[in-house]
């Protein structure tokens, strides 16, 4: 178990969060909640899963973390594979941190979630549960149903709180039996004041107008692992289509997985490969790609790609994904399609290469959704509620 911790000053709030992996997307959230006065955090989380979304951040952070020794296990599921760690020291790591609240990462850390659980309850500390709540339209094994009905279901209905990732989440979270005081809306974002700030700082390197006027050539983006559930098959398909009433109009791919050369095989034998880009996996310099885009599409699961389409002014068209998009995306920065097809999104691709005036409303629209509603700012402020929340009701 390797630790970079230190004595924290007797006046703050103590929080441990409880994750499975420090993934990078997730340091900027925690960096601010560091930073914030009265707040000592520490973050334990498990080592990674070569090959899978589950890694860890390589750079310095702003905060204090414990690795922990994990066991790594794999499980085919109807939903594809689930990655079960089992984190090593996680019960003692939480006795020697003594924190006043701990933040734990939902279903999807199931052990390390009932760990911290028994843990709270034993020490009369305060947990809160961080997750998803019901992915819509996605079913559960039955071996998750008996988990559930077991005894995980307690341990989410007698948590302290719960911070929700869409109001999806909140729905859940509530009728489960939470009181609706003790749930917490913070929708699931990257960090929109560095992607923003990234988009401006590219338009004067290259001396382009920001927000982006609405491109000339009818673009299409994607973002996201190339791999079962995010159903960019579907979005080939309908691209074909759409090629029969914009010829002109492109595809670009960004993202990489297992499932790569069998959607690059389907672009051959659709005839569109002079169409399509596949630009591999890029975790950096994505302005350009937004820049110029007309539209991104997320045909699967997903989320965070939303609010980093929408922080560049690139209006979204979504499937049913992690609950997000409920928050997100509506009318005035794109549309959710609940039952996507490649003939309904083709259809509603079309309609917009259609029509230029609401590509330049949705173009406004993206952004403000972001400047005025959910951004970083407003994630990280009701984590802080719920920390609040949890110390005040434990005030005798």
């Amino acid at each position: 178990m390797q630790s970079n911790q230190g004595e924290p000053p007797a006046t703050t709030i103590r929080v441990t969060v409880a994750y499975r992996v420090l993934q990078a997307w997730r340091v900027p959230v925690f960096e601010r909640l560091a930073a914030t006065p009265g707040i000592e955090l520490h973050v334990l989380h498990g080592e990674e899963y070569e090959g899978s979304k589950l890694r860890n951040h390589a750079g310095p952070v702003g905060f204090r973390t414990t690795c922990l020794r994990t066991l790594r296990f794999r499980m085919r599921t109807r939903n594809g594979t689930a990655r079960i760690p089992v984190q090593i020291g996680l019960w003692r790591a939480l006795k020697r941190h003594s924190p006043d609240v701990v933040i734990t990462e939902g279903a999807s850390h199931l052990l390390g979630n009932v760990i911290s659980y028994l843990y709270c309850r034993l020490h009369r500390k305060s947990l809160i549960q961080w997750g998803l709540g019901r992915l819509a339209g996605r079913d559960t094994s039955r071996s998750r149903k008996l988990v559930d009905a077991l005894f995980f279901r307690h341990v989410e209905r007698n948590s302290q709180a719960a911070i929700a990732y869409s109001s999806r989440g909140v729905h859940y979270y509530r009728e489960i039996g939470l009181p609706p005081e003790a749930v917490f809306l913070a929708v699931n974002t990257v960090d929109t004041e560095r992607r923003i700030k990234e988009m401006r700082d590219y338009c004067t390197e290259q001396g382009l107008s920001c927000p982006s006027p609405v491109p000339a050539t009818f673009k299409v983006l994607s973002i996201g692992a190339l791999t079962e559930g995010k159903n960019v098959d579907l979005l080939l398909t309908a691209f074909a289509q759409l090629l029969a009433h914009e010829p002109g109009a492109r595809l670009q791919i960004i993202g990489d997985g297992d499932g790569r050369a069998a959607l690059e095989s389907l672009a051959s034998n659709l005839g569109i490969t002079d169409r399509v880009e596949f630009l591999g996996h890029k975790s950096s310099g994505l302005a350009p790609y937004f820049y110029d885009a007309s539209v991104m599409v997320m045909p699967g699961l997903g989320g965070l790609a939303i609010s980093d389409a929408l922080c560049c002014g690139v209006p979204v068209f979504c499937h049913v994904g992690d609950g997000s998009e409920v928050d997100l995306v509506d009318d005035g920065s794109g549309a959710i399609l609940p039952e996507m097809t490649p003939e309904k999104l083709c259809e509603a691709l079309v309609a917009l290469a259609r029509d230029p005036v609401r590509q330049a409303q949705l173009r406004c629209g993206a952004l403000s959704k972001i400047e005025k509603q959910h951004n970083i700012g407003t994630y990280v402020a009701s984590m802080l509620d719920a920390i609040h929340y949890c110390i005040n009701k434990r005030k005798p």
